[in-house]
């Protein structure tokens, strides 16, 4: 509808980004900034972004605390040091240099190189699984599919929106359109006309939506920056729009094209761990935590319940 755009609950998105300092962290944050900073999302809730973060630094032993540390600062390491689960630059046991490692495998991870972060949680997962430790094994499986949702929505949104203006179609298959085509133009993921045609008259529909979404005069927002939280569900229609069947590209102006490392690896591990939660679409543990037992009926009290002497 004209004036009902807005995703449902924008307040509620949040973002995964891996900080811009000397020894960057991850850290939730409600807003993108061009601050050169790498950034995930939008994600639907903070629960979701905790179990991404989590999937990330099971395998990459980041720093968690927030203190900025500079070339000279110096303070005692802290409990997950001691585990091996920190690689603790705040007490100067790691260089710079191989600290960037580390972050290079997370930025990877963030902008489309997944076989960093998702081959060790996969490999633990299955190591979980055969030890009968099915509980931990949930755990992880949990994390590998928020990150997994994650960075596959992530991607595809920001695909679409750094195509900047696209025209499409599509044949109509609803009884009684007559062979219909559905013609529809995009700028920056965000809808700017639709039309049906003849299939006869597709190339001059096409012109005519190219035409408006020019003079429409763009979105006004930078192309580096991810999706905004209140504009990810209207560029998530359009996305699944441009994955139907039978799709013609007629026009995109910065070119179209997913580029992900192991991509088809990710779909197919996407698709798989969603089969357990789809019909919600939410993380195992976030799901659980928002279970509720249902009260006994009144029936069962009464028929319990003795009078007293």
């Amino acid at each position: 509808p004209r004036y009902n755009r807005r995703s449902k609950t924008p307040q509620h998105g949040v973002y995964l980004k891996l900080t811009n300092e000397r020894f960057p962290r991850l850290s939730i944050v409600r807003e993108a900034k061009a601050d050169g900073a790498a950034y995930l999302g939008p994600l639907a809730s903070r629960g979701t972004a905790v179990l991404v973060a989590e999937a990330v630094q099971d395998v990459v032993p980041l720093r968690r605390c927030t203190p900025r540390i500079g070339a000279r600062t110096r303070f005692p390491a802290c409990a997950l040091a001691e585990m091996g689960r920190c690689l603790s630059p705040c007490d100067g046991s790691v260089s710079p240099q191989r600290y960037a490692e580390a972050v290079a495998v997370v930025t990877g991870a963030l902008t489309g190189d997944l076989t960093g972060v998702v081959a060790p949680l996969q490999a633990r997962l299955h190591a979980l699984a055969r030890q009968g430790r099915f509980e931990e094994a949930a755990t992880v499986r949990n994390r590998l599919q928020a990150f997994a949702t994650a960075v596959w929505r992530t991607r595809r949104l920001t695909a679409t929106v750094a195509a900047g203006v696209v025209v499409a179609s599509r044949p109509v298959s609803r009884c009684g359109d007559g062979g219909a085509v559905e013609v529809m133009a995009s700028d920056g993921g965000r809808l700017v006309a639709t039309t049906r045609c003849r299939p006869d008259d597709l190339d001059q529909a096409a012109d005519q939506l190219l035409q408006r979404a020019a003079a429409a005069g763009g979105t006004g927002r930078p192309a580096d920056l991810p999706v905004r939280p209140e504009d990810a569900e209207e560029v998530e229609l359009v996305t699944q729009w441009m994955e139907g069947r039978g799709v013609v590209l007629h026009h995109a102006g910065a070119g179209l094209a997913l580029g992900m490392a192991g991509g088809r690896q990710l779909a197919g591990l996407q698709a798989r761990l969603s089969r357990v939660h789809r019909s919600t679409g939410r993380p195992g543990a976030e799901l659980a935590a928002k279970r509720t037992r249902r009260p006994p009926p009144v029936e069962q009290f009464a028929a319990s319940a003795t009078l007293p002497p």
